[in-house]
């Protein structure tokens, strides 16, 4: 019944945050495109704050539900696992549909259109749905999702390291804009500041890494490969030769990289199974693990919406919001005026309103500020929904700890560790094989564009 009301109460406040958005656009002019996002995105974090619960104190809310709860009294080790999984299965489910109903959805005029934009009396109530339902399947079942789980989650983590590169070169070219052209030397120190400051992070966490997991000798390897790239990140950001034939690099994004790098491969020796681990060979739990646990989750869940967001808007550029408005503003003039019939006086205002940008045209109709995808889409819509979708199922590794469930119904039991492991380790050469990609492509295809 917790469980029941806790979903309940998610659906709802996801049901007042769109008729909250709906109202800001009207007070705020707030385009469509916004508020549909950020309607998703609150449910996508309610939905996330309910999985976090259950994780914890699944045996106390559900345990006592008659079928719901017998998986707690049975399996009480992988009763929060599956709670988690049973949320998170008929969440990317909701996702997977939408995108596949979107394919090929390019403007507002589309009638599919309204299943993103609108219909939330008929989503939400039909995701609140499929997650009572979800409670009822055996759970079995979530042996073969926990492992489909974990390779959308490894993709995730793939889409989360070409983000953070992207914006690593996109944060290093706006400072250096803003410093070389308006001379604004507060972004200079900003920048030296972050590279320093990311580099001694970097340099730290190694060094936590000789000193906890020395006990076996692959993790010093580890730790030493780590090391030895980030001198070799740091060296290419230092050479000229580089720097010709790649302008754009700097120091910024290399030691964006050797921090995510680094931190994920301490992140993947600590989640070993083995006595070469000594958090794992721990018995208690401290306070600061818990505290570890929680900031990670919420930085986890932050990086899961920006990412899912950013994801939908990567084929789409960044101009395509002001041709939309332009057009959409030329067709309200139209129908304001189907003639083209002006006086004196619009004449006059006409010749003053030639020196505008387009960011500044006058919009004659209310529903325009509301609907800002007549022309085209401000992203793609099956991209979001396949972004949220593998957002949903890396939440869902993160708070079970890439727990994998195998057994039957009456003997359940969770394999951590290796999976774990070898996802972060992957990610962690991706990210490199990445960075290292953007160093060289240009000179490996120079007639190419990479910007």
């Amino acid at each position: 019944m917790g469980c029941v009301i806790g979903i309940c109460a998610a659906t709802a406040c996801a049901c007042c945050v769109n008729v909250g958005c709906q109202c800001c656009g009207m007070a705020f002019r707030l385009t469509t495109s916004v508020a549909t996002r950020a309607t998703y995105a609150v449910v996508f974090l309610l939905l996330s704050i309910v999985q976090w619960v259950l994780s914890a104190w699944a045996s106390d809310i559900i345990g006592w539900i008659p079928y719901v709860g017998d998986d707690c009294d049975t399996n009480p080790s992988t009763c929060g696992s599956v709670a988690v999984y049973k949320i998170a299965f008929p969440l990317s489910l909701f996702h997977l549909l939408l995108a596949l109903l979107l394919i090929g959805v390019n403007s507002s005029s589309d009638p599919r259109a309204k299943i993103q934009t609108a219909w939330w009396p008929l989503k939400l109530p039909l995701l609140l749905l499929m997650i009572l339902s979800s409670f009822f399947i055996p759970d079995s079942f979530f042996n073969f999702y926990a492992w489909t789980a974990v390779f959308g989650a490894g993709m995730f983590v793939v889409v989360q390291i070409f983000l953070l590169i992207g914006f690593a070169y996109d944060l290093n070219e706006s400072w250096g804009r803003k410093y070389e052209d308006e001379g604004q030397k507060m972004y200079l120190w900003l920048g030296l500041g972050a590279v320093v400051s990311l580099y001694s992070i970097t340099l730290a966490i190694t060094i936590a890494s000789f000193f906890f997991f020395n006990d076996c000798w692959y993790n010093p390897s580890i730790s030493s490969l780590g090391l030895l790239v980030s001198f070799i990140v740091l060296a290419l950001s230092l050479w000229p030769k580089i720097q010709e034939i790649n302008p754009k690099l700097g120091f910024l994004q290399g030691s964006v990289v050797c921090a995510y790098c680094t931190y994920t491969l301490l992140s993947a020796m600590m989640s070993e199974p083995t006595g070469c681990n000594p958090f794992y060979a721990s018995e208690t739990t401290s306070w600061t693990e818990y505290v570890t646990t929680t900031v990670g989750a919420v930085f986890t869940v932050v990086s899961v919406l920006y990412a899912s967001v950013r994801t939908g808007s990567l084929s789409h550029d960044s101009d395509d919001a002001e041709k939309n408005l332009l057009a959409s503003t030329i067709a309200a003039q139209e129908r304001h005026d189907p003639q083209g019939h002006k006086g004196d006086g619009d004449r006059d205002r006409d010749s003053d309103d030639e020196e505008k940008t387009v960011g500044e045209l006058p919009v004659l109709e209310d529903e325009l500020m509301g609907d800002d995808e007549r022309t085209a889409t401000s992203y793609s819509y099956t991209g979001f929904h396949l972004s949220f979708m593998l957002g949903s199922m890396f939440v869902a590794m993160l708070l079970t700890n890439w727990y994998v469930i195998s057994g039957d119904n009456d003997s359940m039991a969770t394999d951590m560790g290796w999976v774990s492991f070898s996802v972060k380790l992957v990610a962690c050469c991706l990210g490199f094989a990445m960075y290292f990609w953007t160093v060289f492509a240009p000179a490996i295809f120079p007639d190419r564009d990479f910007s």
